[in-house]
């Protein structure tokens, strides 16, 4: 089972699209979500699992006990950058995935901070993009076109993610704590406060 995931460091929450965790029949407890923004406040359904990340570039696993399931996510992967990076010297040696489809399944937030480790950079001069690589894979940050307005690009950090096993664990534990969460969309940028609680079942991934 192979899900598009994302790693954004503007975010504090791993969260899972709803459709995907349906379609793959992903078991999940209940919970709400309260989403505070500029334009006000929703309340809206979520579900909560507990979700383990193996990383096929190194092998480690990395838990996550909160992974929150929400109807969509406000990003499209962008297209992919191979070409576009061999334009700087410094990024030319760098590989970087192509995937499909565009939609991201999966978005890997600061909870997880073995995700946002950064083993290996490849910095360039003033105003250059620049590429950092992580348990996952390499992650382009720069302008992908020539233009006057900044865009941070994310690269190689969208991977695929494959459900492996199903660990079943039925903790009956129920949390409740305010979680702050930073999504960004590339037109619509906006900080989201997050109020979730349950802990439910443990699945694995892993990330290609």
């Amino acid at each position: 089972m192979k899900a598009l995931a994302f790693i954004d460091n503007g975010s504090d929450t791993t969260l899972l699209i709803k459709r995907f965790a349906v379609n793959h029949n992903i078991t999940s407890r209940p919970s709400s979500l309260t989403i505070n923004t500029v334009n006000g406040t929703k309340v809206m359904s979520a579900d909560q699992a507990n979700v383990t990340l193996l990383s096929l570039n190194n092998g480690e696993r990395v838990e996550v006990t909160e992974a929150l399931t929400i109807a969509d996510l406000p990003m499209r992967a962008v297209e992919p950058i191979g070409e576009l990076a061999t334009r700087w010297a410094h990024l030319r040696n760098v590989c970087f995935k192509k995937y499909e489809p565009p939609e991201v399944d999966l978005l890997i937030g600061c909870d997880v901070l073995e995700a946002h480790w950064v083993m290996d950079q490849r910095p360039g001069g003033r105003k250059e993009p620049y590429a950092a690589h992580t348990m996952f894979g390499w992650t382009l940050f720069g302008r992908p076109h020539a233009t006057n307005r900044f865009v941070e690009t994310f690269g190689s950090n969208f991977g695929y993610a494959l459900l492996v096993d199903l660990f079943g664990r039925n903790s009956g534990l129920r949390t409740k704590e305010q979680t702050a969460l930073e999504t960004q969309d590339l037109q619509s940028p906006g900080k989201e406060t997050v109020s979730l609680e349950n802990i439910h079942q443990s699945y694995e991934f892993r990330l290609i």
